[in-house]
């Protein structure tokens, strides 16, 4: 019974991270309050894989009106929304909320302008 004891202590204090691991923003394009003067797409990189079918992005001009998107590309760590052509110049919220692999579900939101 102690030898299993010893083990499991020994595999939990081995692999911290896999008890911790949250899908953090390692990079964002464009980044937080960035004045910008073209944007194409909302780009973020997280520091775990995702969990595609959990993962959403909205933007919402400075009206507070929901810009409309396609749905996220998600490829591995990446988000990726392309942006419409016409984007009107002005104050953006970007507002995101991702499931990493292990469950672990992370949100946030941050702004950027057109200029």
């Amino acid at each position: 019974m102690r030898l299993f004891a010893f083990v499991v202590c020994f595999v939990a204090l081995q692999s911290p991270q896999l008890a911790l691991a949250h899908a953090k923003p390692q990079v964002q394009s464009p980044t937080a309050n960035a004045i910008v003067s073209e944007v194409k797409e909302i780009r973020l990189q997280f520091s775990e894989r995702l969990e595609p079918a959990f993962c959403t992005l909205t933007v919402f001009n400075a009206e507070g009106q929901k810009v409309v998107l396609d749905k996220p590309q998600i490829n591995d760590k990446t988000l990726v929304v392309p942006l419409p052509d016409n984007l009107a110049k002005g104050r953006y919220t970007v507002k995101w909320s991702v499931v990493s692999v292990d469950g672990h579900r992370t949100k946030s939101s941050y702004q950027f302008v057109l200029k």
